[in-house]
């Protein structure tokens, strides 16, 4: 027998790799003589770099940057020594708060930018990727592309580059802003997506991922105006057009600003890492896949990791257990995905919807004894009724 161990992180609590050892030692106390196949998953959420660092054997080094309030701090950076590509987690910079620090007007995207700027003084045909996901930011990339050397004026003045001035905020720009950026990548950057929500709109940025980040639902009119300004006056310096899409909701908008500033792609960050992981072929011989995260919602099936790994189990008639944190998925987002009508994916949270979060130091516990109960259901063929 093959288990096939893949959780992604769960946030705040545990990392990819200690959850999928956690996950993978009750699978051997259940069955002794099973092969356990650990593959800690990433979707361009905090983890990613992790998960590529030891896919590729990468090396990582430290440059200076800051946090999301503008606190100095070392930002690790992962270059693949064959291919020489660069990887960053925006998360290690703009990772989201503590939740009674959360507050959006404060929480800038600096710290990516000043670790891209690092990035690029050591090598300005640098092919750089940027892992989009566990952001605190609402920004639209403005303090990422202040750092970069983006110069804003308006009926204000001008206001430059981060390091010279206090920086702004996205609810601070000018109502006749205009924007003026020297491009500093000779190759366009790549932003690996945990989304696939667009900036604008009901289902955007702001209202999706704003309350996460402390946005109350009486500023996002502000929010919403404010970042559709933003990308018009970028649109207007560059000669690109704005045309908003798939991941452009990403850490708030981060990757939709480069897209026009320097023609930055914005792909699927779980598919990307799938590949990198060679997930399908470890798929292709496993009996069972496991995967879980801290939380599973209507948002996983929209762009996150567990989503796409339920997708190619249900593809390839793989039998599936999540194992996430808690659940708060809805009625219509279970009927709405196809993987639950077959019978073949099960899920266990291990905290119900009605507990308070567990302490810390207990969460290994929790986990392991859910995993243990699902694999001893599992070998009674009670785990999949339907299948």
């Amino acid at each position: 027998m093959r288990i096939l161990v893949a959780p992604d992180s769960y946030k705040l609590t545990l990392d990819a790799a200690t959850a999928a050892g956690v996950i993978a030692a009750a699978a051997r106390a259940v069955f002794p003589q099973a092969e356990i196949d650990e593959c800690p998953v990433a979707d361009g959420g905090e983890g990613t770099l992790a998960a590529w660092v030891r896919a590729r054997n990468a090396k990582v080094t430290l440059v200076p940057a800051c946090d999301v309030f503008g606190n100095p701090l070392d930002c690790p950076v992962a270059i693949d020594p064959v291919t020489a590509e660069v990887l960053v987690e925006a998360a290690h910079t703009c990772g989201l708060p503590l939740p009674e620090m959360r507050d959006p007007g404060r929480s800038l995207s600096t710290g990516l930018g000043l670790t891209l700027k690092a990035v690029l003084a050591g090598n300005p045909e640098a092919r750089v990727r940027i892992a989009l996901g566990g952001t605190g930011t609402v920004d639209g990339g403005l303090g990422a592309a202040l750092a970069l050397g983006m110069v804003l004026s308006g009926p204000v003045g001008t206001v430059h580059p981060v390091g010279t001035v206090q920086p702004v905020g996205l609810p601070d720009l000018p109502e006749g802003l205009r924007v003026s950026f020297d491009n500093p990548f000779l190759v366009p950057p790549v932003f690996l997506c945990d989304t696939k929500a667009p900036l604008l709109g009901p289902t955007g940025a702001v209202p999706v991922f704003g309350p996460q980040k402390g946005l109350g639902p009486d500023r996002f009119p502000r929010y919403e105006a404010a970042l559709e300004h933003l990308m018009e006056a970028a649109a207007t310096a560059s000669g690109r057009p704005f045309t908003d899409g798939p991941g452009f909701g990403a850490a708030g908008g981060i990757g939709a600003l480069f897209s026009i500033l320097c023609g930055a792609l914005c792909v699927s960050g779980s598919k990307y890492m799938l590949t990198v992981l060679e997930f399908v072929r470890r798929m292709d011989t496993a009996d069972l896949v496991v995967t879980g995260e801290g939380c599973l919602d209507d948002t996983s099936f929209n762009g996150k990791i567990v989503g796409e790994i339920a997708a190619l189990c249900m593809a390839a008639h793989r039998p599936l257990l999540m194992l996430p944190g808690r659940s708060r998925l809805t009625a219509e987002g279970q009927v709405g995905h196809q993987a639950f009508s077959t019978g073949l994916m099960a899920v266990r949270t291990t905290v119900s919807p009605l507990q308070p979060d567990p302490d810390k130091r207990m969460v290994n516990a929790l986990l392991y004894d859910t995993a243990h109960s699902a694999f001893r259901d599992f070998s009674k063929k009670q785990l999949f009724p339907r299948s």
